[in-house]
């Protein structure tokens, strides 16, 4: 868990070639998170992807432009 605050996030896009002007697609986002200490370990890193493989799948939302 994370405090709430302002965290930076980066996203990679590519050009969508053959169109009349230019159009980008979002191909990733990353949110680049403070790290909390040097001494972290594979354990943790182990305990960490462990908790993500429990969570639920998230579900895409649409939005309108």
């Amino acid at each position: 868990m994370l405090p709430p605050g302002d965290y930076p996030a980066v996203t990679d896009e590519e050009l969508i070639e053959g169109l009349s002007f230019p159009v980008y697609r979002r191909v990733s986002m990353m949110i680049l998170l403070p790290v909390r200490s040097h001494l972290a370990s594979s354990l943790d890193l182990q305990a960490a992807q462990d908790r993500d493989a429990q969570m639920p799948a998230p579900t895409a939302t649409r939005r309108s432009l």
